[in-house]
């Protein structure tokens, strides 16, 4: 539980199968020269994944209830 670095990878993980790409991509390399394209959602998600008690099913339903999850990937003229 102490291990906050294996938080990281598990949520980074798990992001990158639902989304097709990770916080921190390649999914595979965390390291100090290779920062997440959003450290706050990736330490949000990490921290209540260790409160949760490593919870594989708590951490699936946080990302798949969330607004980012229900929008559409389907490029449109705003984006």
């Amino acid at each position: 539980p102490d291990n906050a670095y294996f938080h990281r990878v598990a949520v980074n993980r798990v992001w990158a199968d639902l989304f097709g790409v990770g916080i921190v991509d390649p999914v595979d390399d965390l390291r100090a020269t290779n920062p997440p394209s959003n450290p706050e959602l990736l330490d949000a998600l990490a921290e209540q994944f260790r409160k949760d008690g490593l919870d594989q099913k708590k951490l699936l339903r946080w990302i798949m209830t969330s607004h980012v999850y229900s929008l559409s990937s389907i490029p449109n003229e705003s984006n």
